[in-house]
């Protein structure tokens, strides 16, 4: 028995050394073959598979932290069209998406994770939207460009679903939920940065030669606050981490705690209030109103509570104003002077006109212009400044038919257990739940005058939003389950 034991140690250390060794000079070939840039590269994925084999909800706090401050703005270019603003920028976390999702596979498969049951989610709706946006390309001008807008559109999907396949506990939801709010704050950092000394986020450098792929950033608005991307878009990304804020505030039980979130949901707002965005800001106060409102906690003391807020924000926007004016050489009196110059009502009526124009030209109103279709036939426009007209001018009748679907679905979500127990929170997710909703209609309102279907963000934030709509779901069924036991 022992002689057998040490044969098998022996046996298993040669296979080990050998194996190590096989390794070292597969890693040496391949650096000669490829060359250092392509070889590190392939290294740290196999790095980040291993990882997220392991742990698959680490890639998930990395993407919070990637997808929430870039969107899609830095990555590689694939087409020097409409560069701007990162339209043809394929994100550089789309590896890890990728990945990710081979290991949730793998894990599945391995019998380490059991499959997700999405409940009502928007499968129906999506597969649809995406079959059809596939069959657009049939009547498309320049197919090259459509196949990109469909690489595009295929990698948002996975990123809706890379966050729903993910087997949370109530531990890794929590600490997705601070990694929102952490990431909030250094947004918050780089806006006031942005103020201060205006850096110019913006530069092309080849990083593959022999592959032709670009790493691109994207250039700031020099009159506004700014993280690499848009103010509209910064302030955008905000909102999210100032509900989640107050939902976790709300359910704090430390007053270290309550001062950490405090503390954030200043620097959070100062940060908002510094972008200028009307849409922005606008729909974050009436976020704010409806969670204070909506709370059976804070509904209490509505009256005192109001009236509080109000006046803190008022301070809050009145300083970010004085801080403009005397760190960023009067940045707010420009913006004032040359707003209506940038994407007034108007203009974006008038943004709106012409795609209805383009629809009835090309007798495409029922079907749409195609995936990606206003931004090819509008080179001048960089998207149709309103998510909703943007799913109409692309998809026609099925784009309509997506929008009211997810309006539906989500709704049923919302209130399967009754309107009383929406806005009664007993529980963390049923709070969560509130929360979610609240950053959901401050993006309903921000989307009527910005956006487009096909941002990473809102794919990523409509994923979180499906998984904390499902988990207050199972929480009340488990509840309920365990009162009739």
């Amino acid at each position: 028995m022992i002689e057998i034991t040490l044969k098998n140690s022996r046996s298993l250390k040669f296979f080990s050394w050998a194996g190590i060794v096989i390794l070292q000079i597969l890693f040496g070939v391949l650096y000669l073959v490829l060359g250092w840039q392509l070889f590190f590269t392939l290294v740290l994925l196999g790095v980040m598979a291993i990882v997220f084999v392991k742990k698959p909800e680490w890639s998930l706090y990395f993407l919070i932290f990637w997808v929430v401050i870039f969107w899609n703005t830095i990555g590689f270019l694939i087409s020097d069209k409409a560069m701007f603003f990162g339209m043809n920028t394929m994100p550089i976390y789309m590896p890890l998406v990728l990945i990710g999702l081979a290991c949730i596979g793998v894990r599945i498969t391995a019998r380490i994770q059991t499959p997700v049951n999405l409940g009502q989610s928007l499968n129906i709706p999506i597969f649809i939207l995406y079959i059809y946006s596939l069959y657009t390309i049939t009547w498309c001008t320049n197919l090259e460009y459509s196949l990109l807008k469909f690489a595009f559109f295929t990698f948002n999907i996975l990123l809706y679903y890379y966050t729903c396949f993910m087997n949370f506990t109530e531990e890794i939801y929590k600490k997705c939920m601070w990694c929102w709010i952490f990431t909030g704050g250094i947004m918050s950092v780089m806006i006031i940065y942005s103020i201060i000394f205006h850096p110019a986020y913006y530069f092309t450098q080849n990083i593959f030669s022999d592959y032709n792929l670009i790493f691109r950033y994207i250039v700031g608005v020099d009159t506004r606050g700014y993280v690499v991307m848009h103010s509209n878009y910064s302030s955008f990304s905000l909102n999210a981490p100032i509900g989640i804020a107050i939902g976790l505030l709300i359910i704090s039980k430390t007053r270290f705690q309550r001062f950490v979130l405090i503390s954030f949901l200043i620097l959070l707002m100062f940060a908002n209030c510094l972008t200028f965005s009307k849409g922005g800001v606008g729909s974050g106060i009436i976020m704010i109103y409806f969670l204070i409102i909506g709370s059976s906690v804070l509904r209490k003391k509505a009256f005192f509570i109001i009236p509080v807020f109000t006046a803190i924000f008022i301070a809050i926007g009145m300083s970010s104003i004085a801080f403009a004016n005397i760190f960023g050489y009067a940045i707010h009196a420009q913006f004032i002077e040359s707003s209506g110059e940038i994407m007034s009502l108007a203009a974006r009526l008038e943004n709106w006109q012409h795609g209805l124009d383009l629809l009835l030209k090309k007798g495409l109103l029922l079907k749409g212009l195609g995936l990606g279709g206003f931004q090819q036939y509008t080179e001048c426009l960089i998207h149709a400044h309103n998510l909703y007209l943007s799913i109409f001018f692309d998809f026609g009748l099925v784009g309509i038919g997506f929008g009211l679907s997810v309006l539906l679905i989500i709704a049923k979500m919302l209130f399967k257990n009754g309107i009383f127990s929406f806005f009664n929170q007993t529980t963390y997710y049923q709070t969560m739940r509130l929360v979610f909703t609240g950053i959901f209609i401050a993006y309903m309102i921000h989307s009527v005058v910005d956006l487009w279907y096909n941002q990473t963000f809102i794919w990523f934030f409509m994923g979180f939003a499906i998984v904390t709509f499902s988990l207050a779901d199972a929480e009340h069924s488990r509840l309920k389950t365990a009162t009739v036991a």
